[in-house]
């Protein structure tokens, strides 16, 4: 669906897309940081180069949370702007009818008030039961 001329647009390919890279990156992530690290040899900086190791395996379990949430908001997302299409698309076909029938410009009426109700009903009658008792 091309972008309309004012506003903004978007494809639901595009959207899947970007949810789909989101969502591979995650899986990257959590393929490098889920294997457990062998023993660092650095010399003397070993301590220094393991603790920097656990805080690198550390931001990337967090970064891969942070994909796999964006990736669901996508989706998401992506799923909203389809109802908010159904939703208009109903919409703009209901007012359209409406037009053809004969109905005004289609919008929705606000201005209408109830009409006041009878205290004999709908019928005329008080109501209750028609045959005797």
């Amino acid at each position: 669906m091309p972008p309309p001329p004012e506003g903004y647009g978007y494809t639901t390919s595009a959207l899947a897309a970007v949810a789909e890279r989101f969502r591979s990156g995650a899986g990257t992530l959590d393929g490098a940081t889920g294997k457990r690290a062998g023993a660092v040899d650095a010399g003397l900086s070993s301590d220094i180069v393991a603790a920097a190791l656990v805080r690198v395996t550390q931001i990337g379990t967090v970064l891969a949370h942070v994909l796999d949430d964006t990736a669901g908001k996508v989706r998401a997302a992506n799923g909203s702007y389809d109802d908010i299409e159904n939703n208009n698309a109903g919409m703009m076909r209901l007012m359209q009818k409406q037009r053809d029938a004969g109905y005004g410009d289609g919008r929705r009426q606000t201005h209408v008030t109830k009409q006041p109700q009878s205290p004999l009903g709908p019928t005329g009658s008080r109501g209750g039961n028609s045959g005797g008792r």
